[in-house]
């Protein structure tokens, strides 16, 4: 065979290889390019974005965004002191069961000497409250209308704290007992001289007081 035949049929099947090739590339594009088409016309509509390769520059969100947001807790119902065993909030009153403190205006008697003894109890349980985080559990109501309660200020028993200082006596078996002895042996508060019964000074001085 001539050189020169040899050369064009060389040509002839190098030119036919490229085409082969080029053939497959402009199938395999195609098929690709068909799995897009649904996202290629969302995207020509307006849509949405056609998605791309994640860019490792960008920092992925953190995953507290996800997280829904909760509403901040409501503040806490504010106390205030009525007298030494009595307490208010937003209007309504509640008596602390279990416990008979010193009125307001009773006076007790130690080491010879007179002492606002109903003053004492009032002042401590305005600072127990000041303490904040005051929960009361309702558990009825007497007959002014009071809510009757077991309340508690900063996780302590008020009334068993009050009880403790001398500062009130258990009432009607309201738990306090054992805690009453001890502050009497102690001598701490009222125990310490000489006292009327809260409930016998309401009788003398106030009979239809409402305590």
């Amino acid at each position: 065979m001539e050189p020169a035949a040899k050369t064009g049929l060389a040509s002839q099947r190098l030119a036919l290889m490229l085409g082969f090739f080029l053939l497959g590339a402009g199938i395999a594009a195609a098929a690709i390019n068909y799995e897009r088409l649904p996202e290629l016309a969302a995207y020509l509509r307006g849509e949405h974005a056609i998605a791309s390769a994640p860019d490792a520059r960008v920092p992925a969100p953190h995953p507290s965004y996800d997280k829904p947001v909760r509403p901040a807790p409501a503040p806490a119902a504010r106390f205030s002191a009525v007298d030494g065993d009595s307490l208010r909030s937003n209007g309504q009153d509640f008596r602390i069961v279990g416990i008979d403190a010193p009125e307001l205006s009773q006076r007790c008697a130690r080491n010879g000497q007179e002492w606002a003894c109903g003053r004492a109890a009032h002042e401590r349980l305005k600072e127990l409250v000041a303490r904040g985080d005051v929960r009361c559990e309702a558990q009825g109501r007497d007959r002014y209308g009071r809510t009757l309660a077991r309340c508690s200020a900063g996780g302590a028993d008020i009334g068993e704290t009050l009880v403790r200082e001398g500062l009130a006596l258990d009432f009607m078996q309201g738990g306090y007992a054992g805690t009453e002895r001890d502050a009497r042996a102690a001598k701490r508060g009222i125990w310490a001289g000489e006292f009327d019964l809260p409930q016998d000074h309401r009788r003398r001085s106030q009979p239809r007081a409402a305590r």
